[in-house]
């Protein structure tokens, strides 16, 4: 639990500098209705992440926290993201372990759409399948060859969490559901 807990503390604050350069944009250019906007969902983001010390949340409160992460990204890259969230509304009320899908929403604008130079989008779907909650998360993005993916799928099982190089978003949250 106390491996879990640290792994879940890593993710918010590379989350926050990167919001808050966000916030100081918006405060510098007077954008005065976005820049309340974003941190009402940065206050809401956080309330979320912090749920009283609880490890298990509805899929309703997950599916807010990323609704909350989208809506901060919407204000910094503007047009060129879209998104789409689909989530089965019979599964809303089923737990599941908190701020699984926003590293895996994060990892497909950093590594996926950033880097293309386009519009992109973001679509994560749930739904229940042989008792089981699926999730996918999908982006327009570059994408992997084989090599890469192998190489990702080979980093996730020997990571070096003394290292600087990528991945920690979705190592954090294969660890973390290993751990339970």
């Amino acid at each position: 639990k106390s491996e879990m807990r640290t792994l879940q503390a890593q993710i918010a604050p590379h989350f926050m500098y990167n919001t808050l350069g966000t916030i100081l944009s918006l405060a510098e250019d007077g954008q005065n209705e976005a820049l309340i906007t974003t941190i009402m969902a940065l206050s809401n983001f956080y309330r979320l992440s912090l749920n009283k010390g609880r490890d298990w949340i509805s899929v309703a409160e997950e599916k807010a926290h990323v609704e909350n992460y989208l809506a901060i990204q919407k204000m910094r890259y503007g047009v060129i993201l879209e998104y789409e969230i689909d989530i089965d509304t019979d599964i809303l009320e089923e737990h599941m372990l908190k701020i699984l899908l926003q590293p895996l929403i994060e990892n497909a604008i950093y590594h996926g759409i950033k880097k293309t130079r386009r519009r992109g989008r973001i679509g994560l779907r749930g739904w229940a399948q042989d008792g089981f909650l699926m999730f996918t998360v999908e982006d327009n993005g570059l994408g992997l060859n084989y090599t890469e993916l192998e190489a990702l799928r080979e980093n996730l099982l020997h990571y070096d969490v003394s290292s600087q190089g990528s991945g920690f978003g979705l190592y954090n949250v294969y660890k973390r559901i290993q751990l339970y």
